[in-house]
């Protein structure tokens, strides 16, 4: 009986989301909540890399950190223009606007990336290792001579006038 109310609740509850998702003329409304949500998780990823950098007192990743935040800012609010256009519009300019969005939403997790390299995250996944060998260049062919056989003349100095 239990199974059969959660089947009932995952039904309804997952009939309210594709009511929401395709809800727009053009069904664009739900894709465009998710991109937005993307993008307000990528905004909070580069908050909490910020916190960190103030944490620990770094000077240089706070002010790498900012400059990204600077350029994240104003592309989140072009992403919540776009969003509330994008409900009233009909499907030919909704598409248009969704394009827009995803561009928006792609410049701010370029941004995030940008921010995690001035966090200094690695994202390189495993070291990768050097397999150079020097060049074989065998024995010299011009041995040094023996000590005391041969001696250079000194070079001297031009005389004191």
């Amino acid at each position: 009986m239990k199974s059969l109310a959660k089947l009932a609740a995952i039904g309804l509850v997952g009939g309210v989301a594709i009511s929401k998702l395709y809800g727009g003329p053009g069904g664009y409304t739900g894709e465009a909540a998710g991109v937005k949500a993307r993008m307000v998780e990528d905004h909070h990823y580069v908050l909490s890399l910020k916190a960190q950098a103030i944490r620990e007192k770094d000077v240089i990743k706070l002010n790498c950190i900012n400059d990204k935040l600077v350029v994240m800012l104003p592309q989140m609010n072009i992403a919540d223009t776009l969003l509330s256009r994008i409900d009233g519009t009909d499907s030919s300019a909704q598409s248009d606007l969704m394009r827009d969005l995803t561009s928006a939403a792609t410049a701010v997790h370029e941004q995030r990336e940008a921010a995690a390299g001035c966090a200094g995250e690695k994202l390189i996944v495993t070291e990768s290792s050097n397999t150079f060998t020097h060049p074989d260049l065998g024995t010299p062919t011009d041995p040094l001579p023996e000590p005391g056989s041969y001696v250079e003349p000194p070079g001297y100095a031009s005389p004191d006038r």
